[in-house]
């Protein structure tokens, strides 16, 4: 899973990390970056979220859920703006990843933090929340919620660390992963 999310955050970026811990060049840069952080953060934000793609590959695989992951197939470089993480029939999936930067641990996630999702950003029908661990070893798949349910008016709110609106649904009102199976079989 490492080495995979290595090599796309590499593409992606346009730079790779040494043996001895240098980010040095190797190609162009092709990601959007909305935040303008510098070259070494942008590495490892990409670096996560493509180690939460991973785990979603898995855990659909695992439940015997047909998707196309748009990593897989895409044709453009990694230039323009992915119109979804997953797609399963129809339905199309975001992906939002975290880092558990404060060593919380899974069950204090679980109680305390919100899937986020910036306010101008096209909101998929389904979005899903994974949070790495802080010594980023695991991936937690933990939960999910529809379009309709993130978008709602008392969901809108800020972070104090990043400028912008954001819908913020705390995990522990969102679906539990295990119901993703079901409430996509009811749909298709």
């Amino acid at each position: 899973m490492r080495e995979r999310a290595e090599k796309i955050a590499e593409k992606k970026l346009g730079y790779r990390y040494t043996k001895n811990g240098k980010l040095v060049k190797i190609g162009d840069d092709r990601i959007y970056d909305r935040y303008n952080y510098p070259r070494e953060t942008r590495w490892k934000k990409i670096f996560l979220g493509e180690m939460a793609e991973e785990a979603s590959k898995e855990f659909m695989n695992t439940l015997g859920i047909d998707y196309l992951c748009y990593n897989d197939c895409r044709e453009d470089e990694f230039r323009d703006e992915d119109p979804f993480d997953f797609k399963i029939k129809d339905i199309r999936i975001d992906l939002k990843s975290s880092k558990d930067n404060r060593n919380h641990g899974l069950e204090q996630i679980l109680k305390e933090q919100h899937l986020v999702t910036p306010i101008d950003q096209t909101v998929k029908p389904i979005v899903m929340q994974a949070f790495i661990s802080y010594d980023e070893k695991e991936v937690w798949l933990t939960c999910w919620a529809t379009e309709s349910e993130l978008k709602r008016e008392e969901n809108v709110g800020y972070l104090h660390w990043q400028p912008g609106k954001y819908y913020l649904l705390k995990v522990k009102d969102c679906h539990p992963m295990h119901e993703l199976k079901q409430y996509l079989k009811d749909r298709m």
